[in-house]
């Protein structure tokens, strides 16, 4: 898997927030908006994969709002990333999904930047 596949990042963001959650730390937000994360995101895939946790229910406490635009393209901004957390369903999906053992497999050898795993 390459480091901009849709099963990696969500490993990385949930991994994070989990990790987050059980040491009782609060969500640093450059990591949820992946400004540290080894390969450049295209903003829409970012929000692409940040509307489908939360309608997915694999994490909490983050909200959408549209921002007007210019022209057809629609603009999705998010609030309350310092707020967000993963959900019951979340680490499930992190423990339970084949497709997250290949994630980590990809992101083991970035552990330098992802000291959490």
């Amino acid at each position: 898997m390459a480091k901009d596949d849709y099963h990696v990042i969500v490993y990385y963001l949930l991994s994070y927030l989990y990790d987050c959650l059980k040491k009782g730390r609060p969500v640093d937000k450059s990591i949820i908006r992946l400004e540290a994360y080894p390969e450049e995101i295209d903003p829409d895939y970012y929000s692409y994969i940040l509307e489908h946790l939360l309608k997915d229910g694999l994490i909490e406490g983050l909200y959408t709002c549209e921002a007007p635009s210019l022209g057809s393209k629609k603009v999705v901004q998010f609030r309350g990333l310092e707020d967000t957390c993963i959900a019951p369903a979340g680490i499930s999906y992190l423990q339970e999904n084949s497709f997250m053992k290949k994630a980590y497999e990809t992101l083991k050898t970035l552990k330098d930047i992802m000291p959490f795993i």
